[in-house]
């Protein structure tokens, strides 16, 4: 669901992904009847298994969110960049199951010239959202279905 699209087939309008640069998305949606266009660039990526235990499995990465709206004859377009820092850990719990908790971590804003936007300190979290959920095996299918709900 995108917000204002009306959830209607045509809320996305364009992904570019390649497998060779994954570092990098695309996404351009359609929101009150305006193409807006969001580039995910992701700096760094870390993956661990703590020493000693299979059962875990963590990933983080920091990325930059870039949202730009185009502009009209009364507003020029707008750009806005948002560093975001994700964790994720996983369990496994069963041979079926996977625990996941997820922690998105999102900055203050950054003005493409002049820096973070209307804060004190850049290196503290303005948003701190966190998720639980369970990746389940479905019978016959080798994909995890995942199931996430916020805490």
């Amino acid at each position: 669901f995108v917000r204002g699209s009306g959830g209607g087939p045509r809320a996305f309008e364009e992904v570019e992904w390649e497998p060779s640069s994954p570092n990098y998305t695309k996404v351009t949606i359609k929101r009150d009847g305006v193409s807006i266009q969001t580039e995910t660039r992701i700096a760094r990526r870390s993956v661990a298994v703590p020493e000693g235990r299979e059962d875990l499995f963590n990933a983080s990465e920091v990325y930059q969110q870039i949202v730009t709206a185009p502009g009209t004859s009364s507003r020029p377009s707008q750009e806005k960049v948002t560093p975001v820092r994700c964790v994720n850990k996983f369990k496994r719990v069963s041979d079926s199951e996977i625990e996941v908790l997820q922690r998105v971590e999102v900055f203050p804003r950054v003005d493409p010239l002049m820096g973070p936007v209307g804060v004190a300190d850049s290196q503290k979290p303005v948003a701190i959202y966190k998720y639980r959920g369970v990746l389940k095996k479905s019978l016959g299918i080798d994909a995890a279905e995942p199931k996430i709900r916020a805490l």
